[in-house]
């Protein structure tokens, strides 16, 4: 199960949502696995898929409720309120959702990120820092909160959380988020040394 999970997660990520779907909908029909239904209610969500995500969930109900919480298939059901217009129900289970697994730092950055789609930006800040101290690296956590921060115009504290983030993890995309920052604030000299950092590392 372990292997077909992986391969239905490196499908999801090379963006071959179709193939990702169909192997988790096989997957699933054979065998219950709130991992696999976790997954295909991403994935069904990344499509679009909303009400089809909802769906799912009340199909398979009777037997998620005989199975141990799930953190995984929590952030992803409320993610599924969230693509259908759910936002207050969505945001109430991403709370909970930290309440249950308060050391996960998913959860935080699905709850911050939620609050900042939602324009609650003050009641962001903290729940993305939070998803930081648990994991310093944590990329879409420190993207989220330096957006807010740039929004605010502070550039220096956008320009910090990515900077530290960029100590632990060297994805491509908060390079180039720091090159834009320091872009904007005319520090182009470093602007042009993270430039030349990001083509190295892409060749």
């Amino acid at each position: 199960m372990k292997n077909k999970i992986s391969t239905i997660s490196i499908l999801r990520d090379q963006g071959k949502l179709d193939l990702a779907e169909k192997m988790a909908s096989q997957t699933l029909e054979s065998t219950f696995s709130i991992d696999v239904l976790s997954l295909l209610i991403d994935i069904l969500v990344d499509k679009r898929k909303g009400e089809n995500a909802i769906n799912l969930l009340e199909i398979y109900s009777d037997k998620i409720s005989s199975q141990p919480l799930s953190r995984e298939l929590m952030g992803a059901h409320a993610k599924a309120l969230l693509a259908t217009g759910k936002k207050s129900e969505a945001l109430e289970l991403f709370h909970q959702t930290t309440l249950s697994f308060p050391k996960w730092a998913d959860g935080w950055n699905n709850f911050g990120c939620c609050l900042r789609n939602m324009s609650r930006y003050s009641e962001a800040i903290p729940k993305l820092k939070q998803a930081l101290v648990l994991d310093n690296g944590h990329t879409k956590a420190a993207l989220s909160l330096s957006s807010i921060y740039k929004g605010y115009g502070n550039l220096d504290r956008a320009t910090g959380v990515i900077s530290q983030c960029l100590e632990t993890s060297k994805a491509p995309e908060l390079i180039e988020a720091l090159v834009k920052l320091f872009h904007q604030s005319s520090n182009h000299n470093q602007a042009l040394s993270w430039a030349k950092k990001l083509t190295e590392d892409q060749n």
